[in-house]
């Protein structure tokens, strides 16, 4: 058997949800590491998980991204594994600071162009996420997804 060579991400290992807030001293800065990673001008073969991230592909990782072997992204995907926390109250939402959740794609999973993945979001192995779709939730493996937001298609 052979071993894996996935790849991964990560500022803090082993946080599934994390909430950084800049006014209350929970740890966020302006200067903390954030993987922030833009392929523009040609595909990059990755070489880590044997698979393919191409041109246009906008990466942006504060808590952690995992991606297995054999996985492709197509043209202009995004993938984010935070957000603004939003609400009610007079508190502007730039000063609310950021929800960070890490991201996990499975082996063998084909993502279509422009897909949006993002945060806490884990995509199963074998799966395939339909261009233009933007993923809120978690993909079963075998499942083919599409849609705003996306949604099971078919099983593979």
């Amino acid at each position: 058997m052979r071993p894996s060579t996935s790849f991964s991400i990560t500022n803090k290992p082993d946080t599934s949800s994390t909430r950084q807030k800049p006014d209350t001293g929970s740890g966020f800065s302006p200067d903390k590491p954030r993987h922030h990673t833009r392929f523009t001008h040609s595909r990059v073969a990755c070489q880590a998980c044997r698979g393919q991230i191409n041109v246009g592909c906008h990466v942006v990782v504060r808590e952690g991204l995992s991606v297995g072997d054999h996985t492709l992204f197509g043209e202009g995907v995004s993938i984010h594994d935070d957000n603004h926390v939003a609400g009610r109250g007079p508190e502007p939402i730039a000063s609310r600071g950021f929800e960070a959740r890490p991201i996990t794609i499975g082996a063998n999973v084909w993502v279509g162009a422009k897909a949006v993945i993002l945060p806490g979001v884990r995509i199963g192995d074998n799966a395939v996420v339909g261009a233009g779709a933007v993923v809120t939730r978690d993909v079963p493996a075998c499942t083919v997804v599409a849609g705003v937001p996306a949604r099971i298609i078919r099983e593979i």
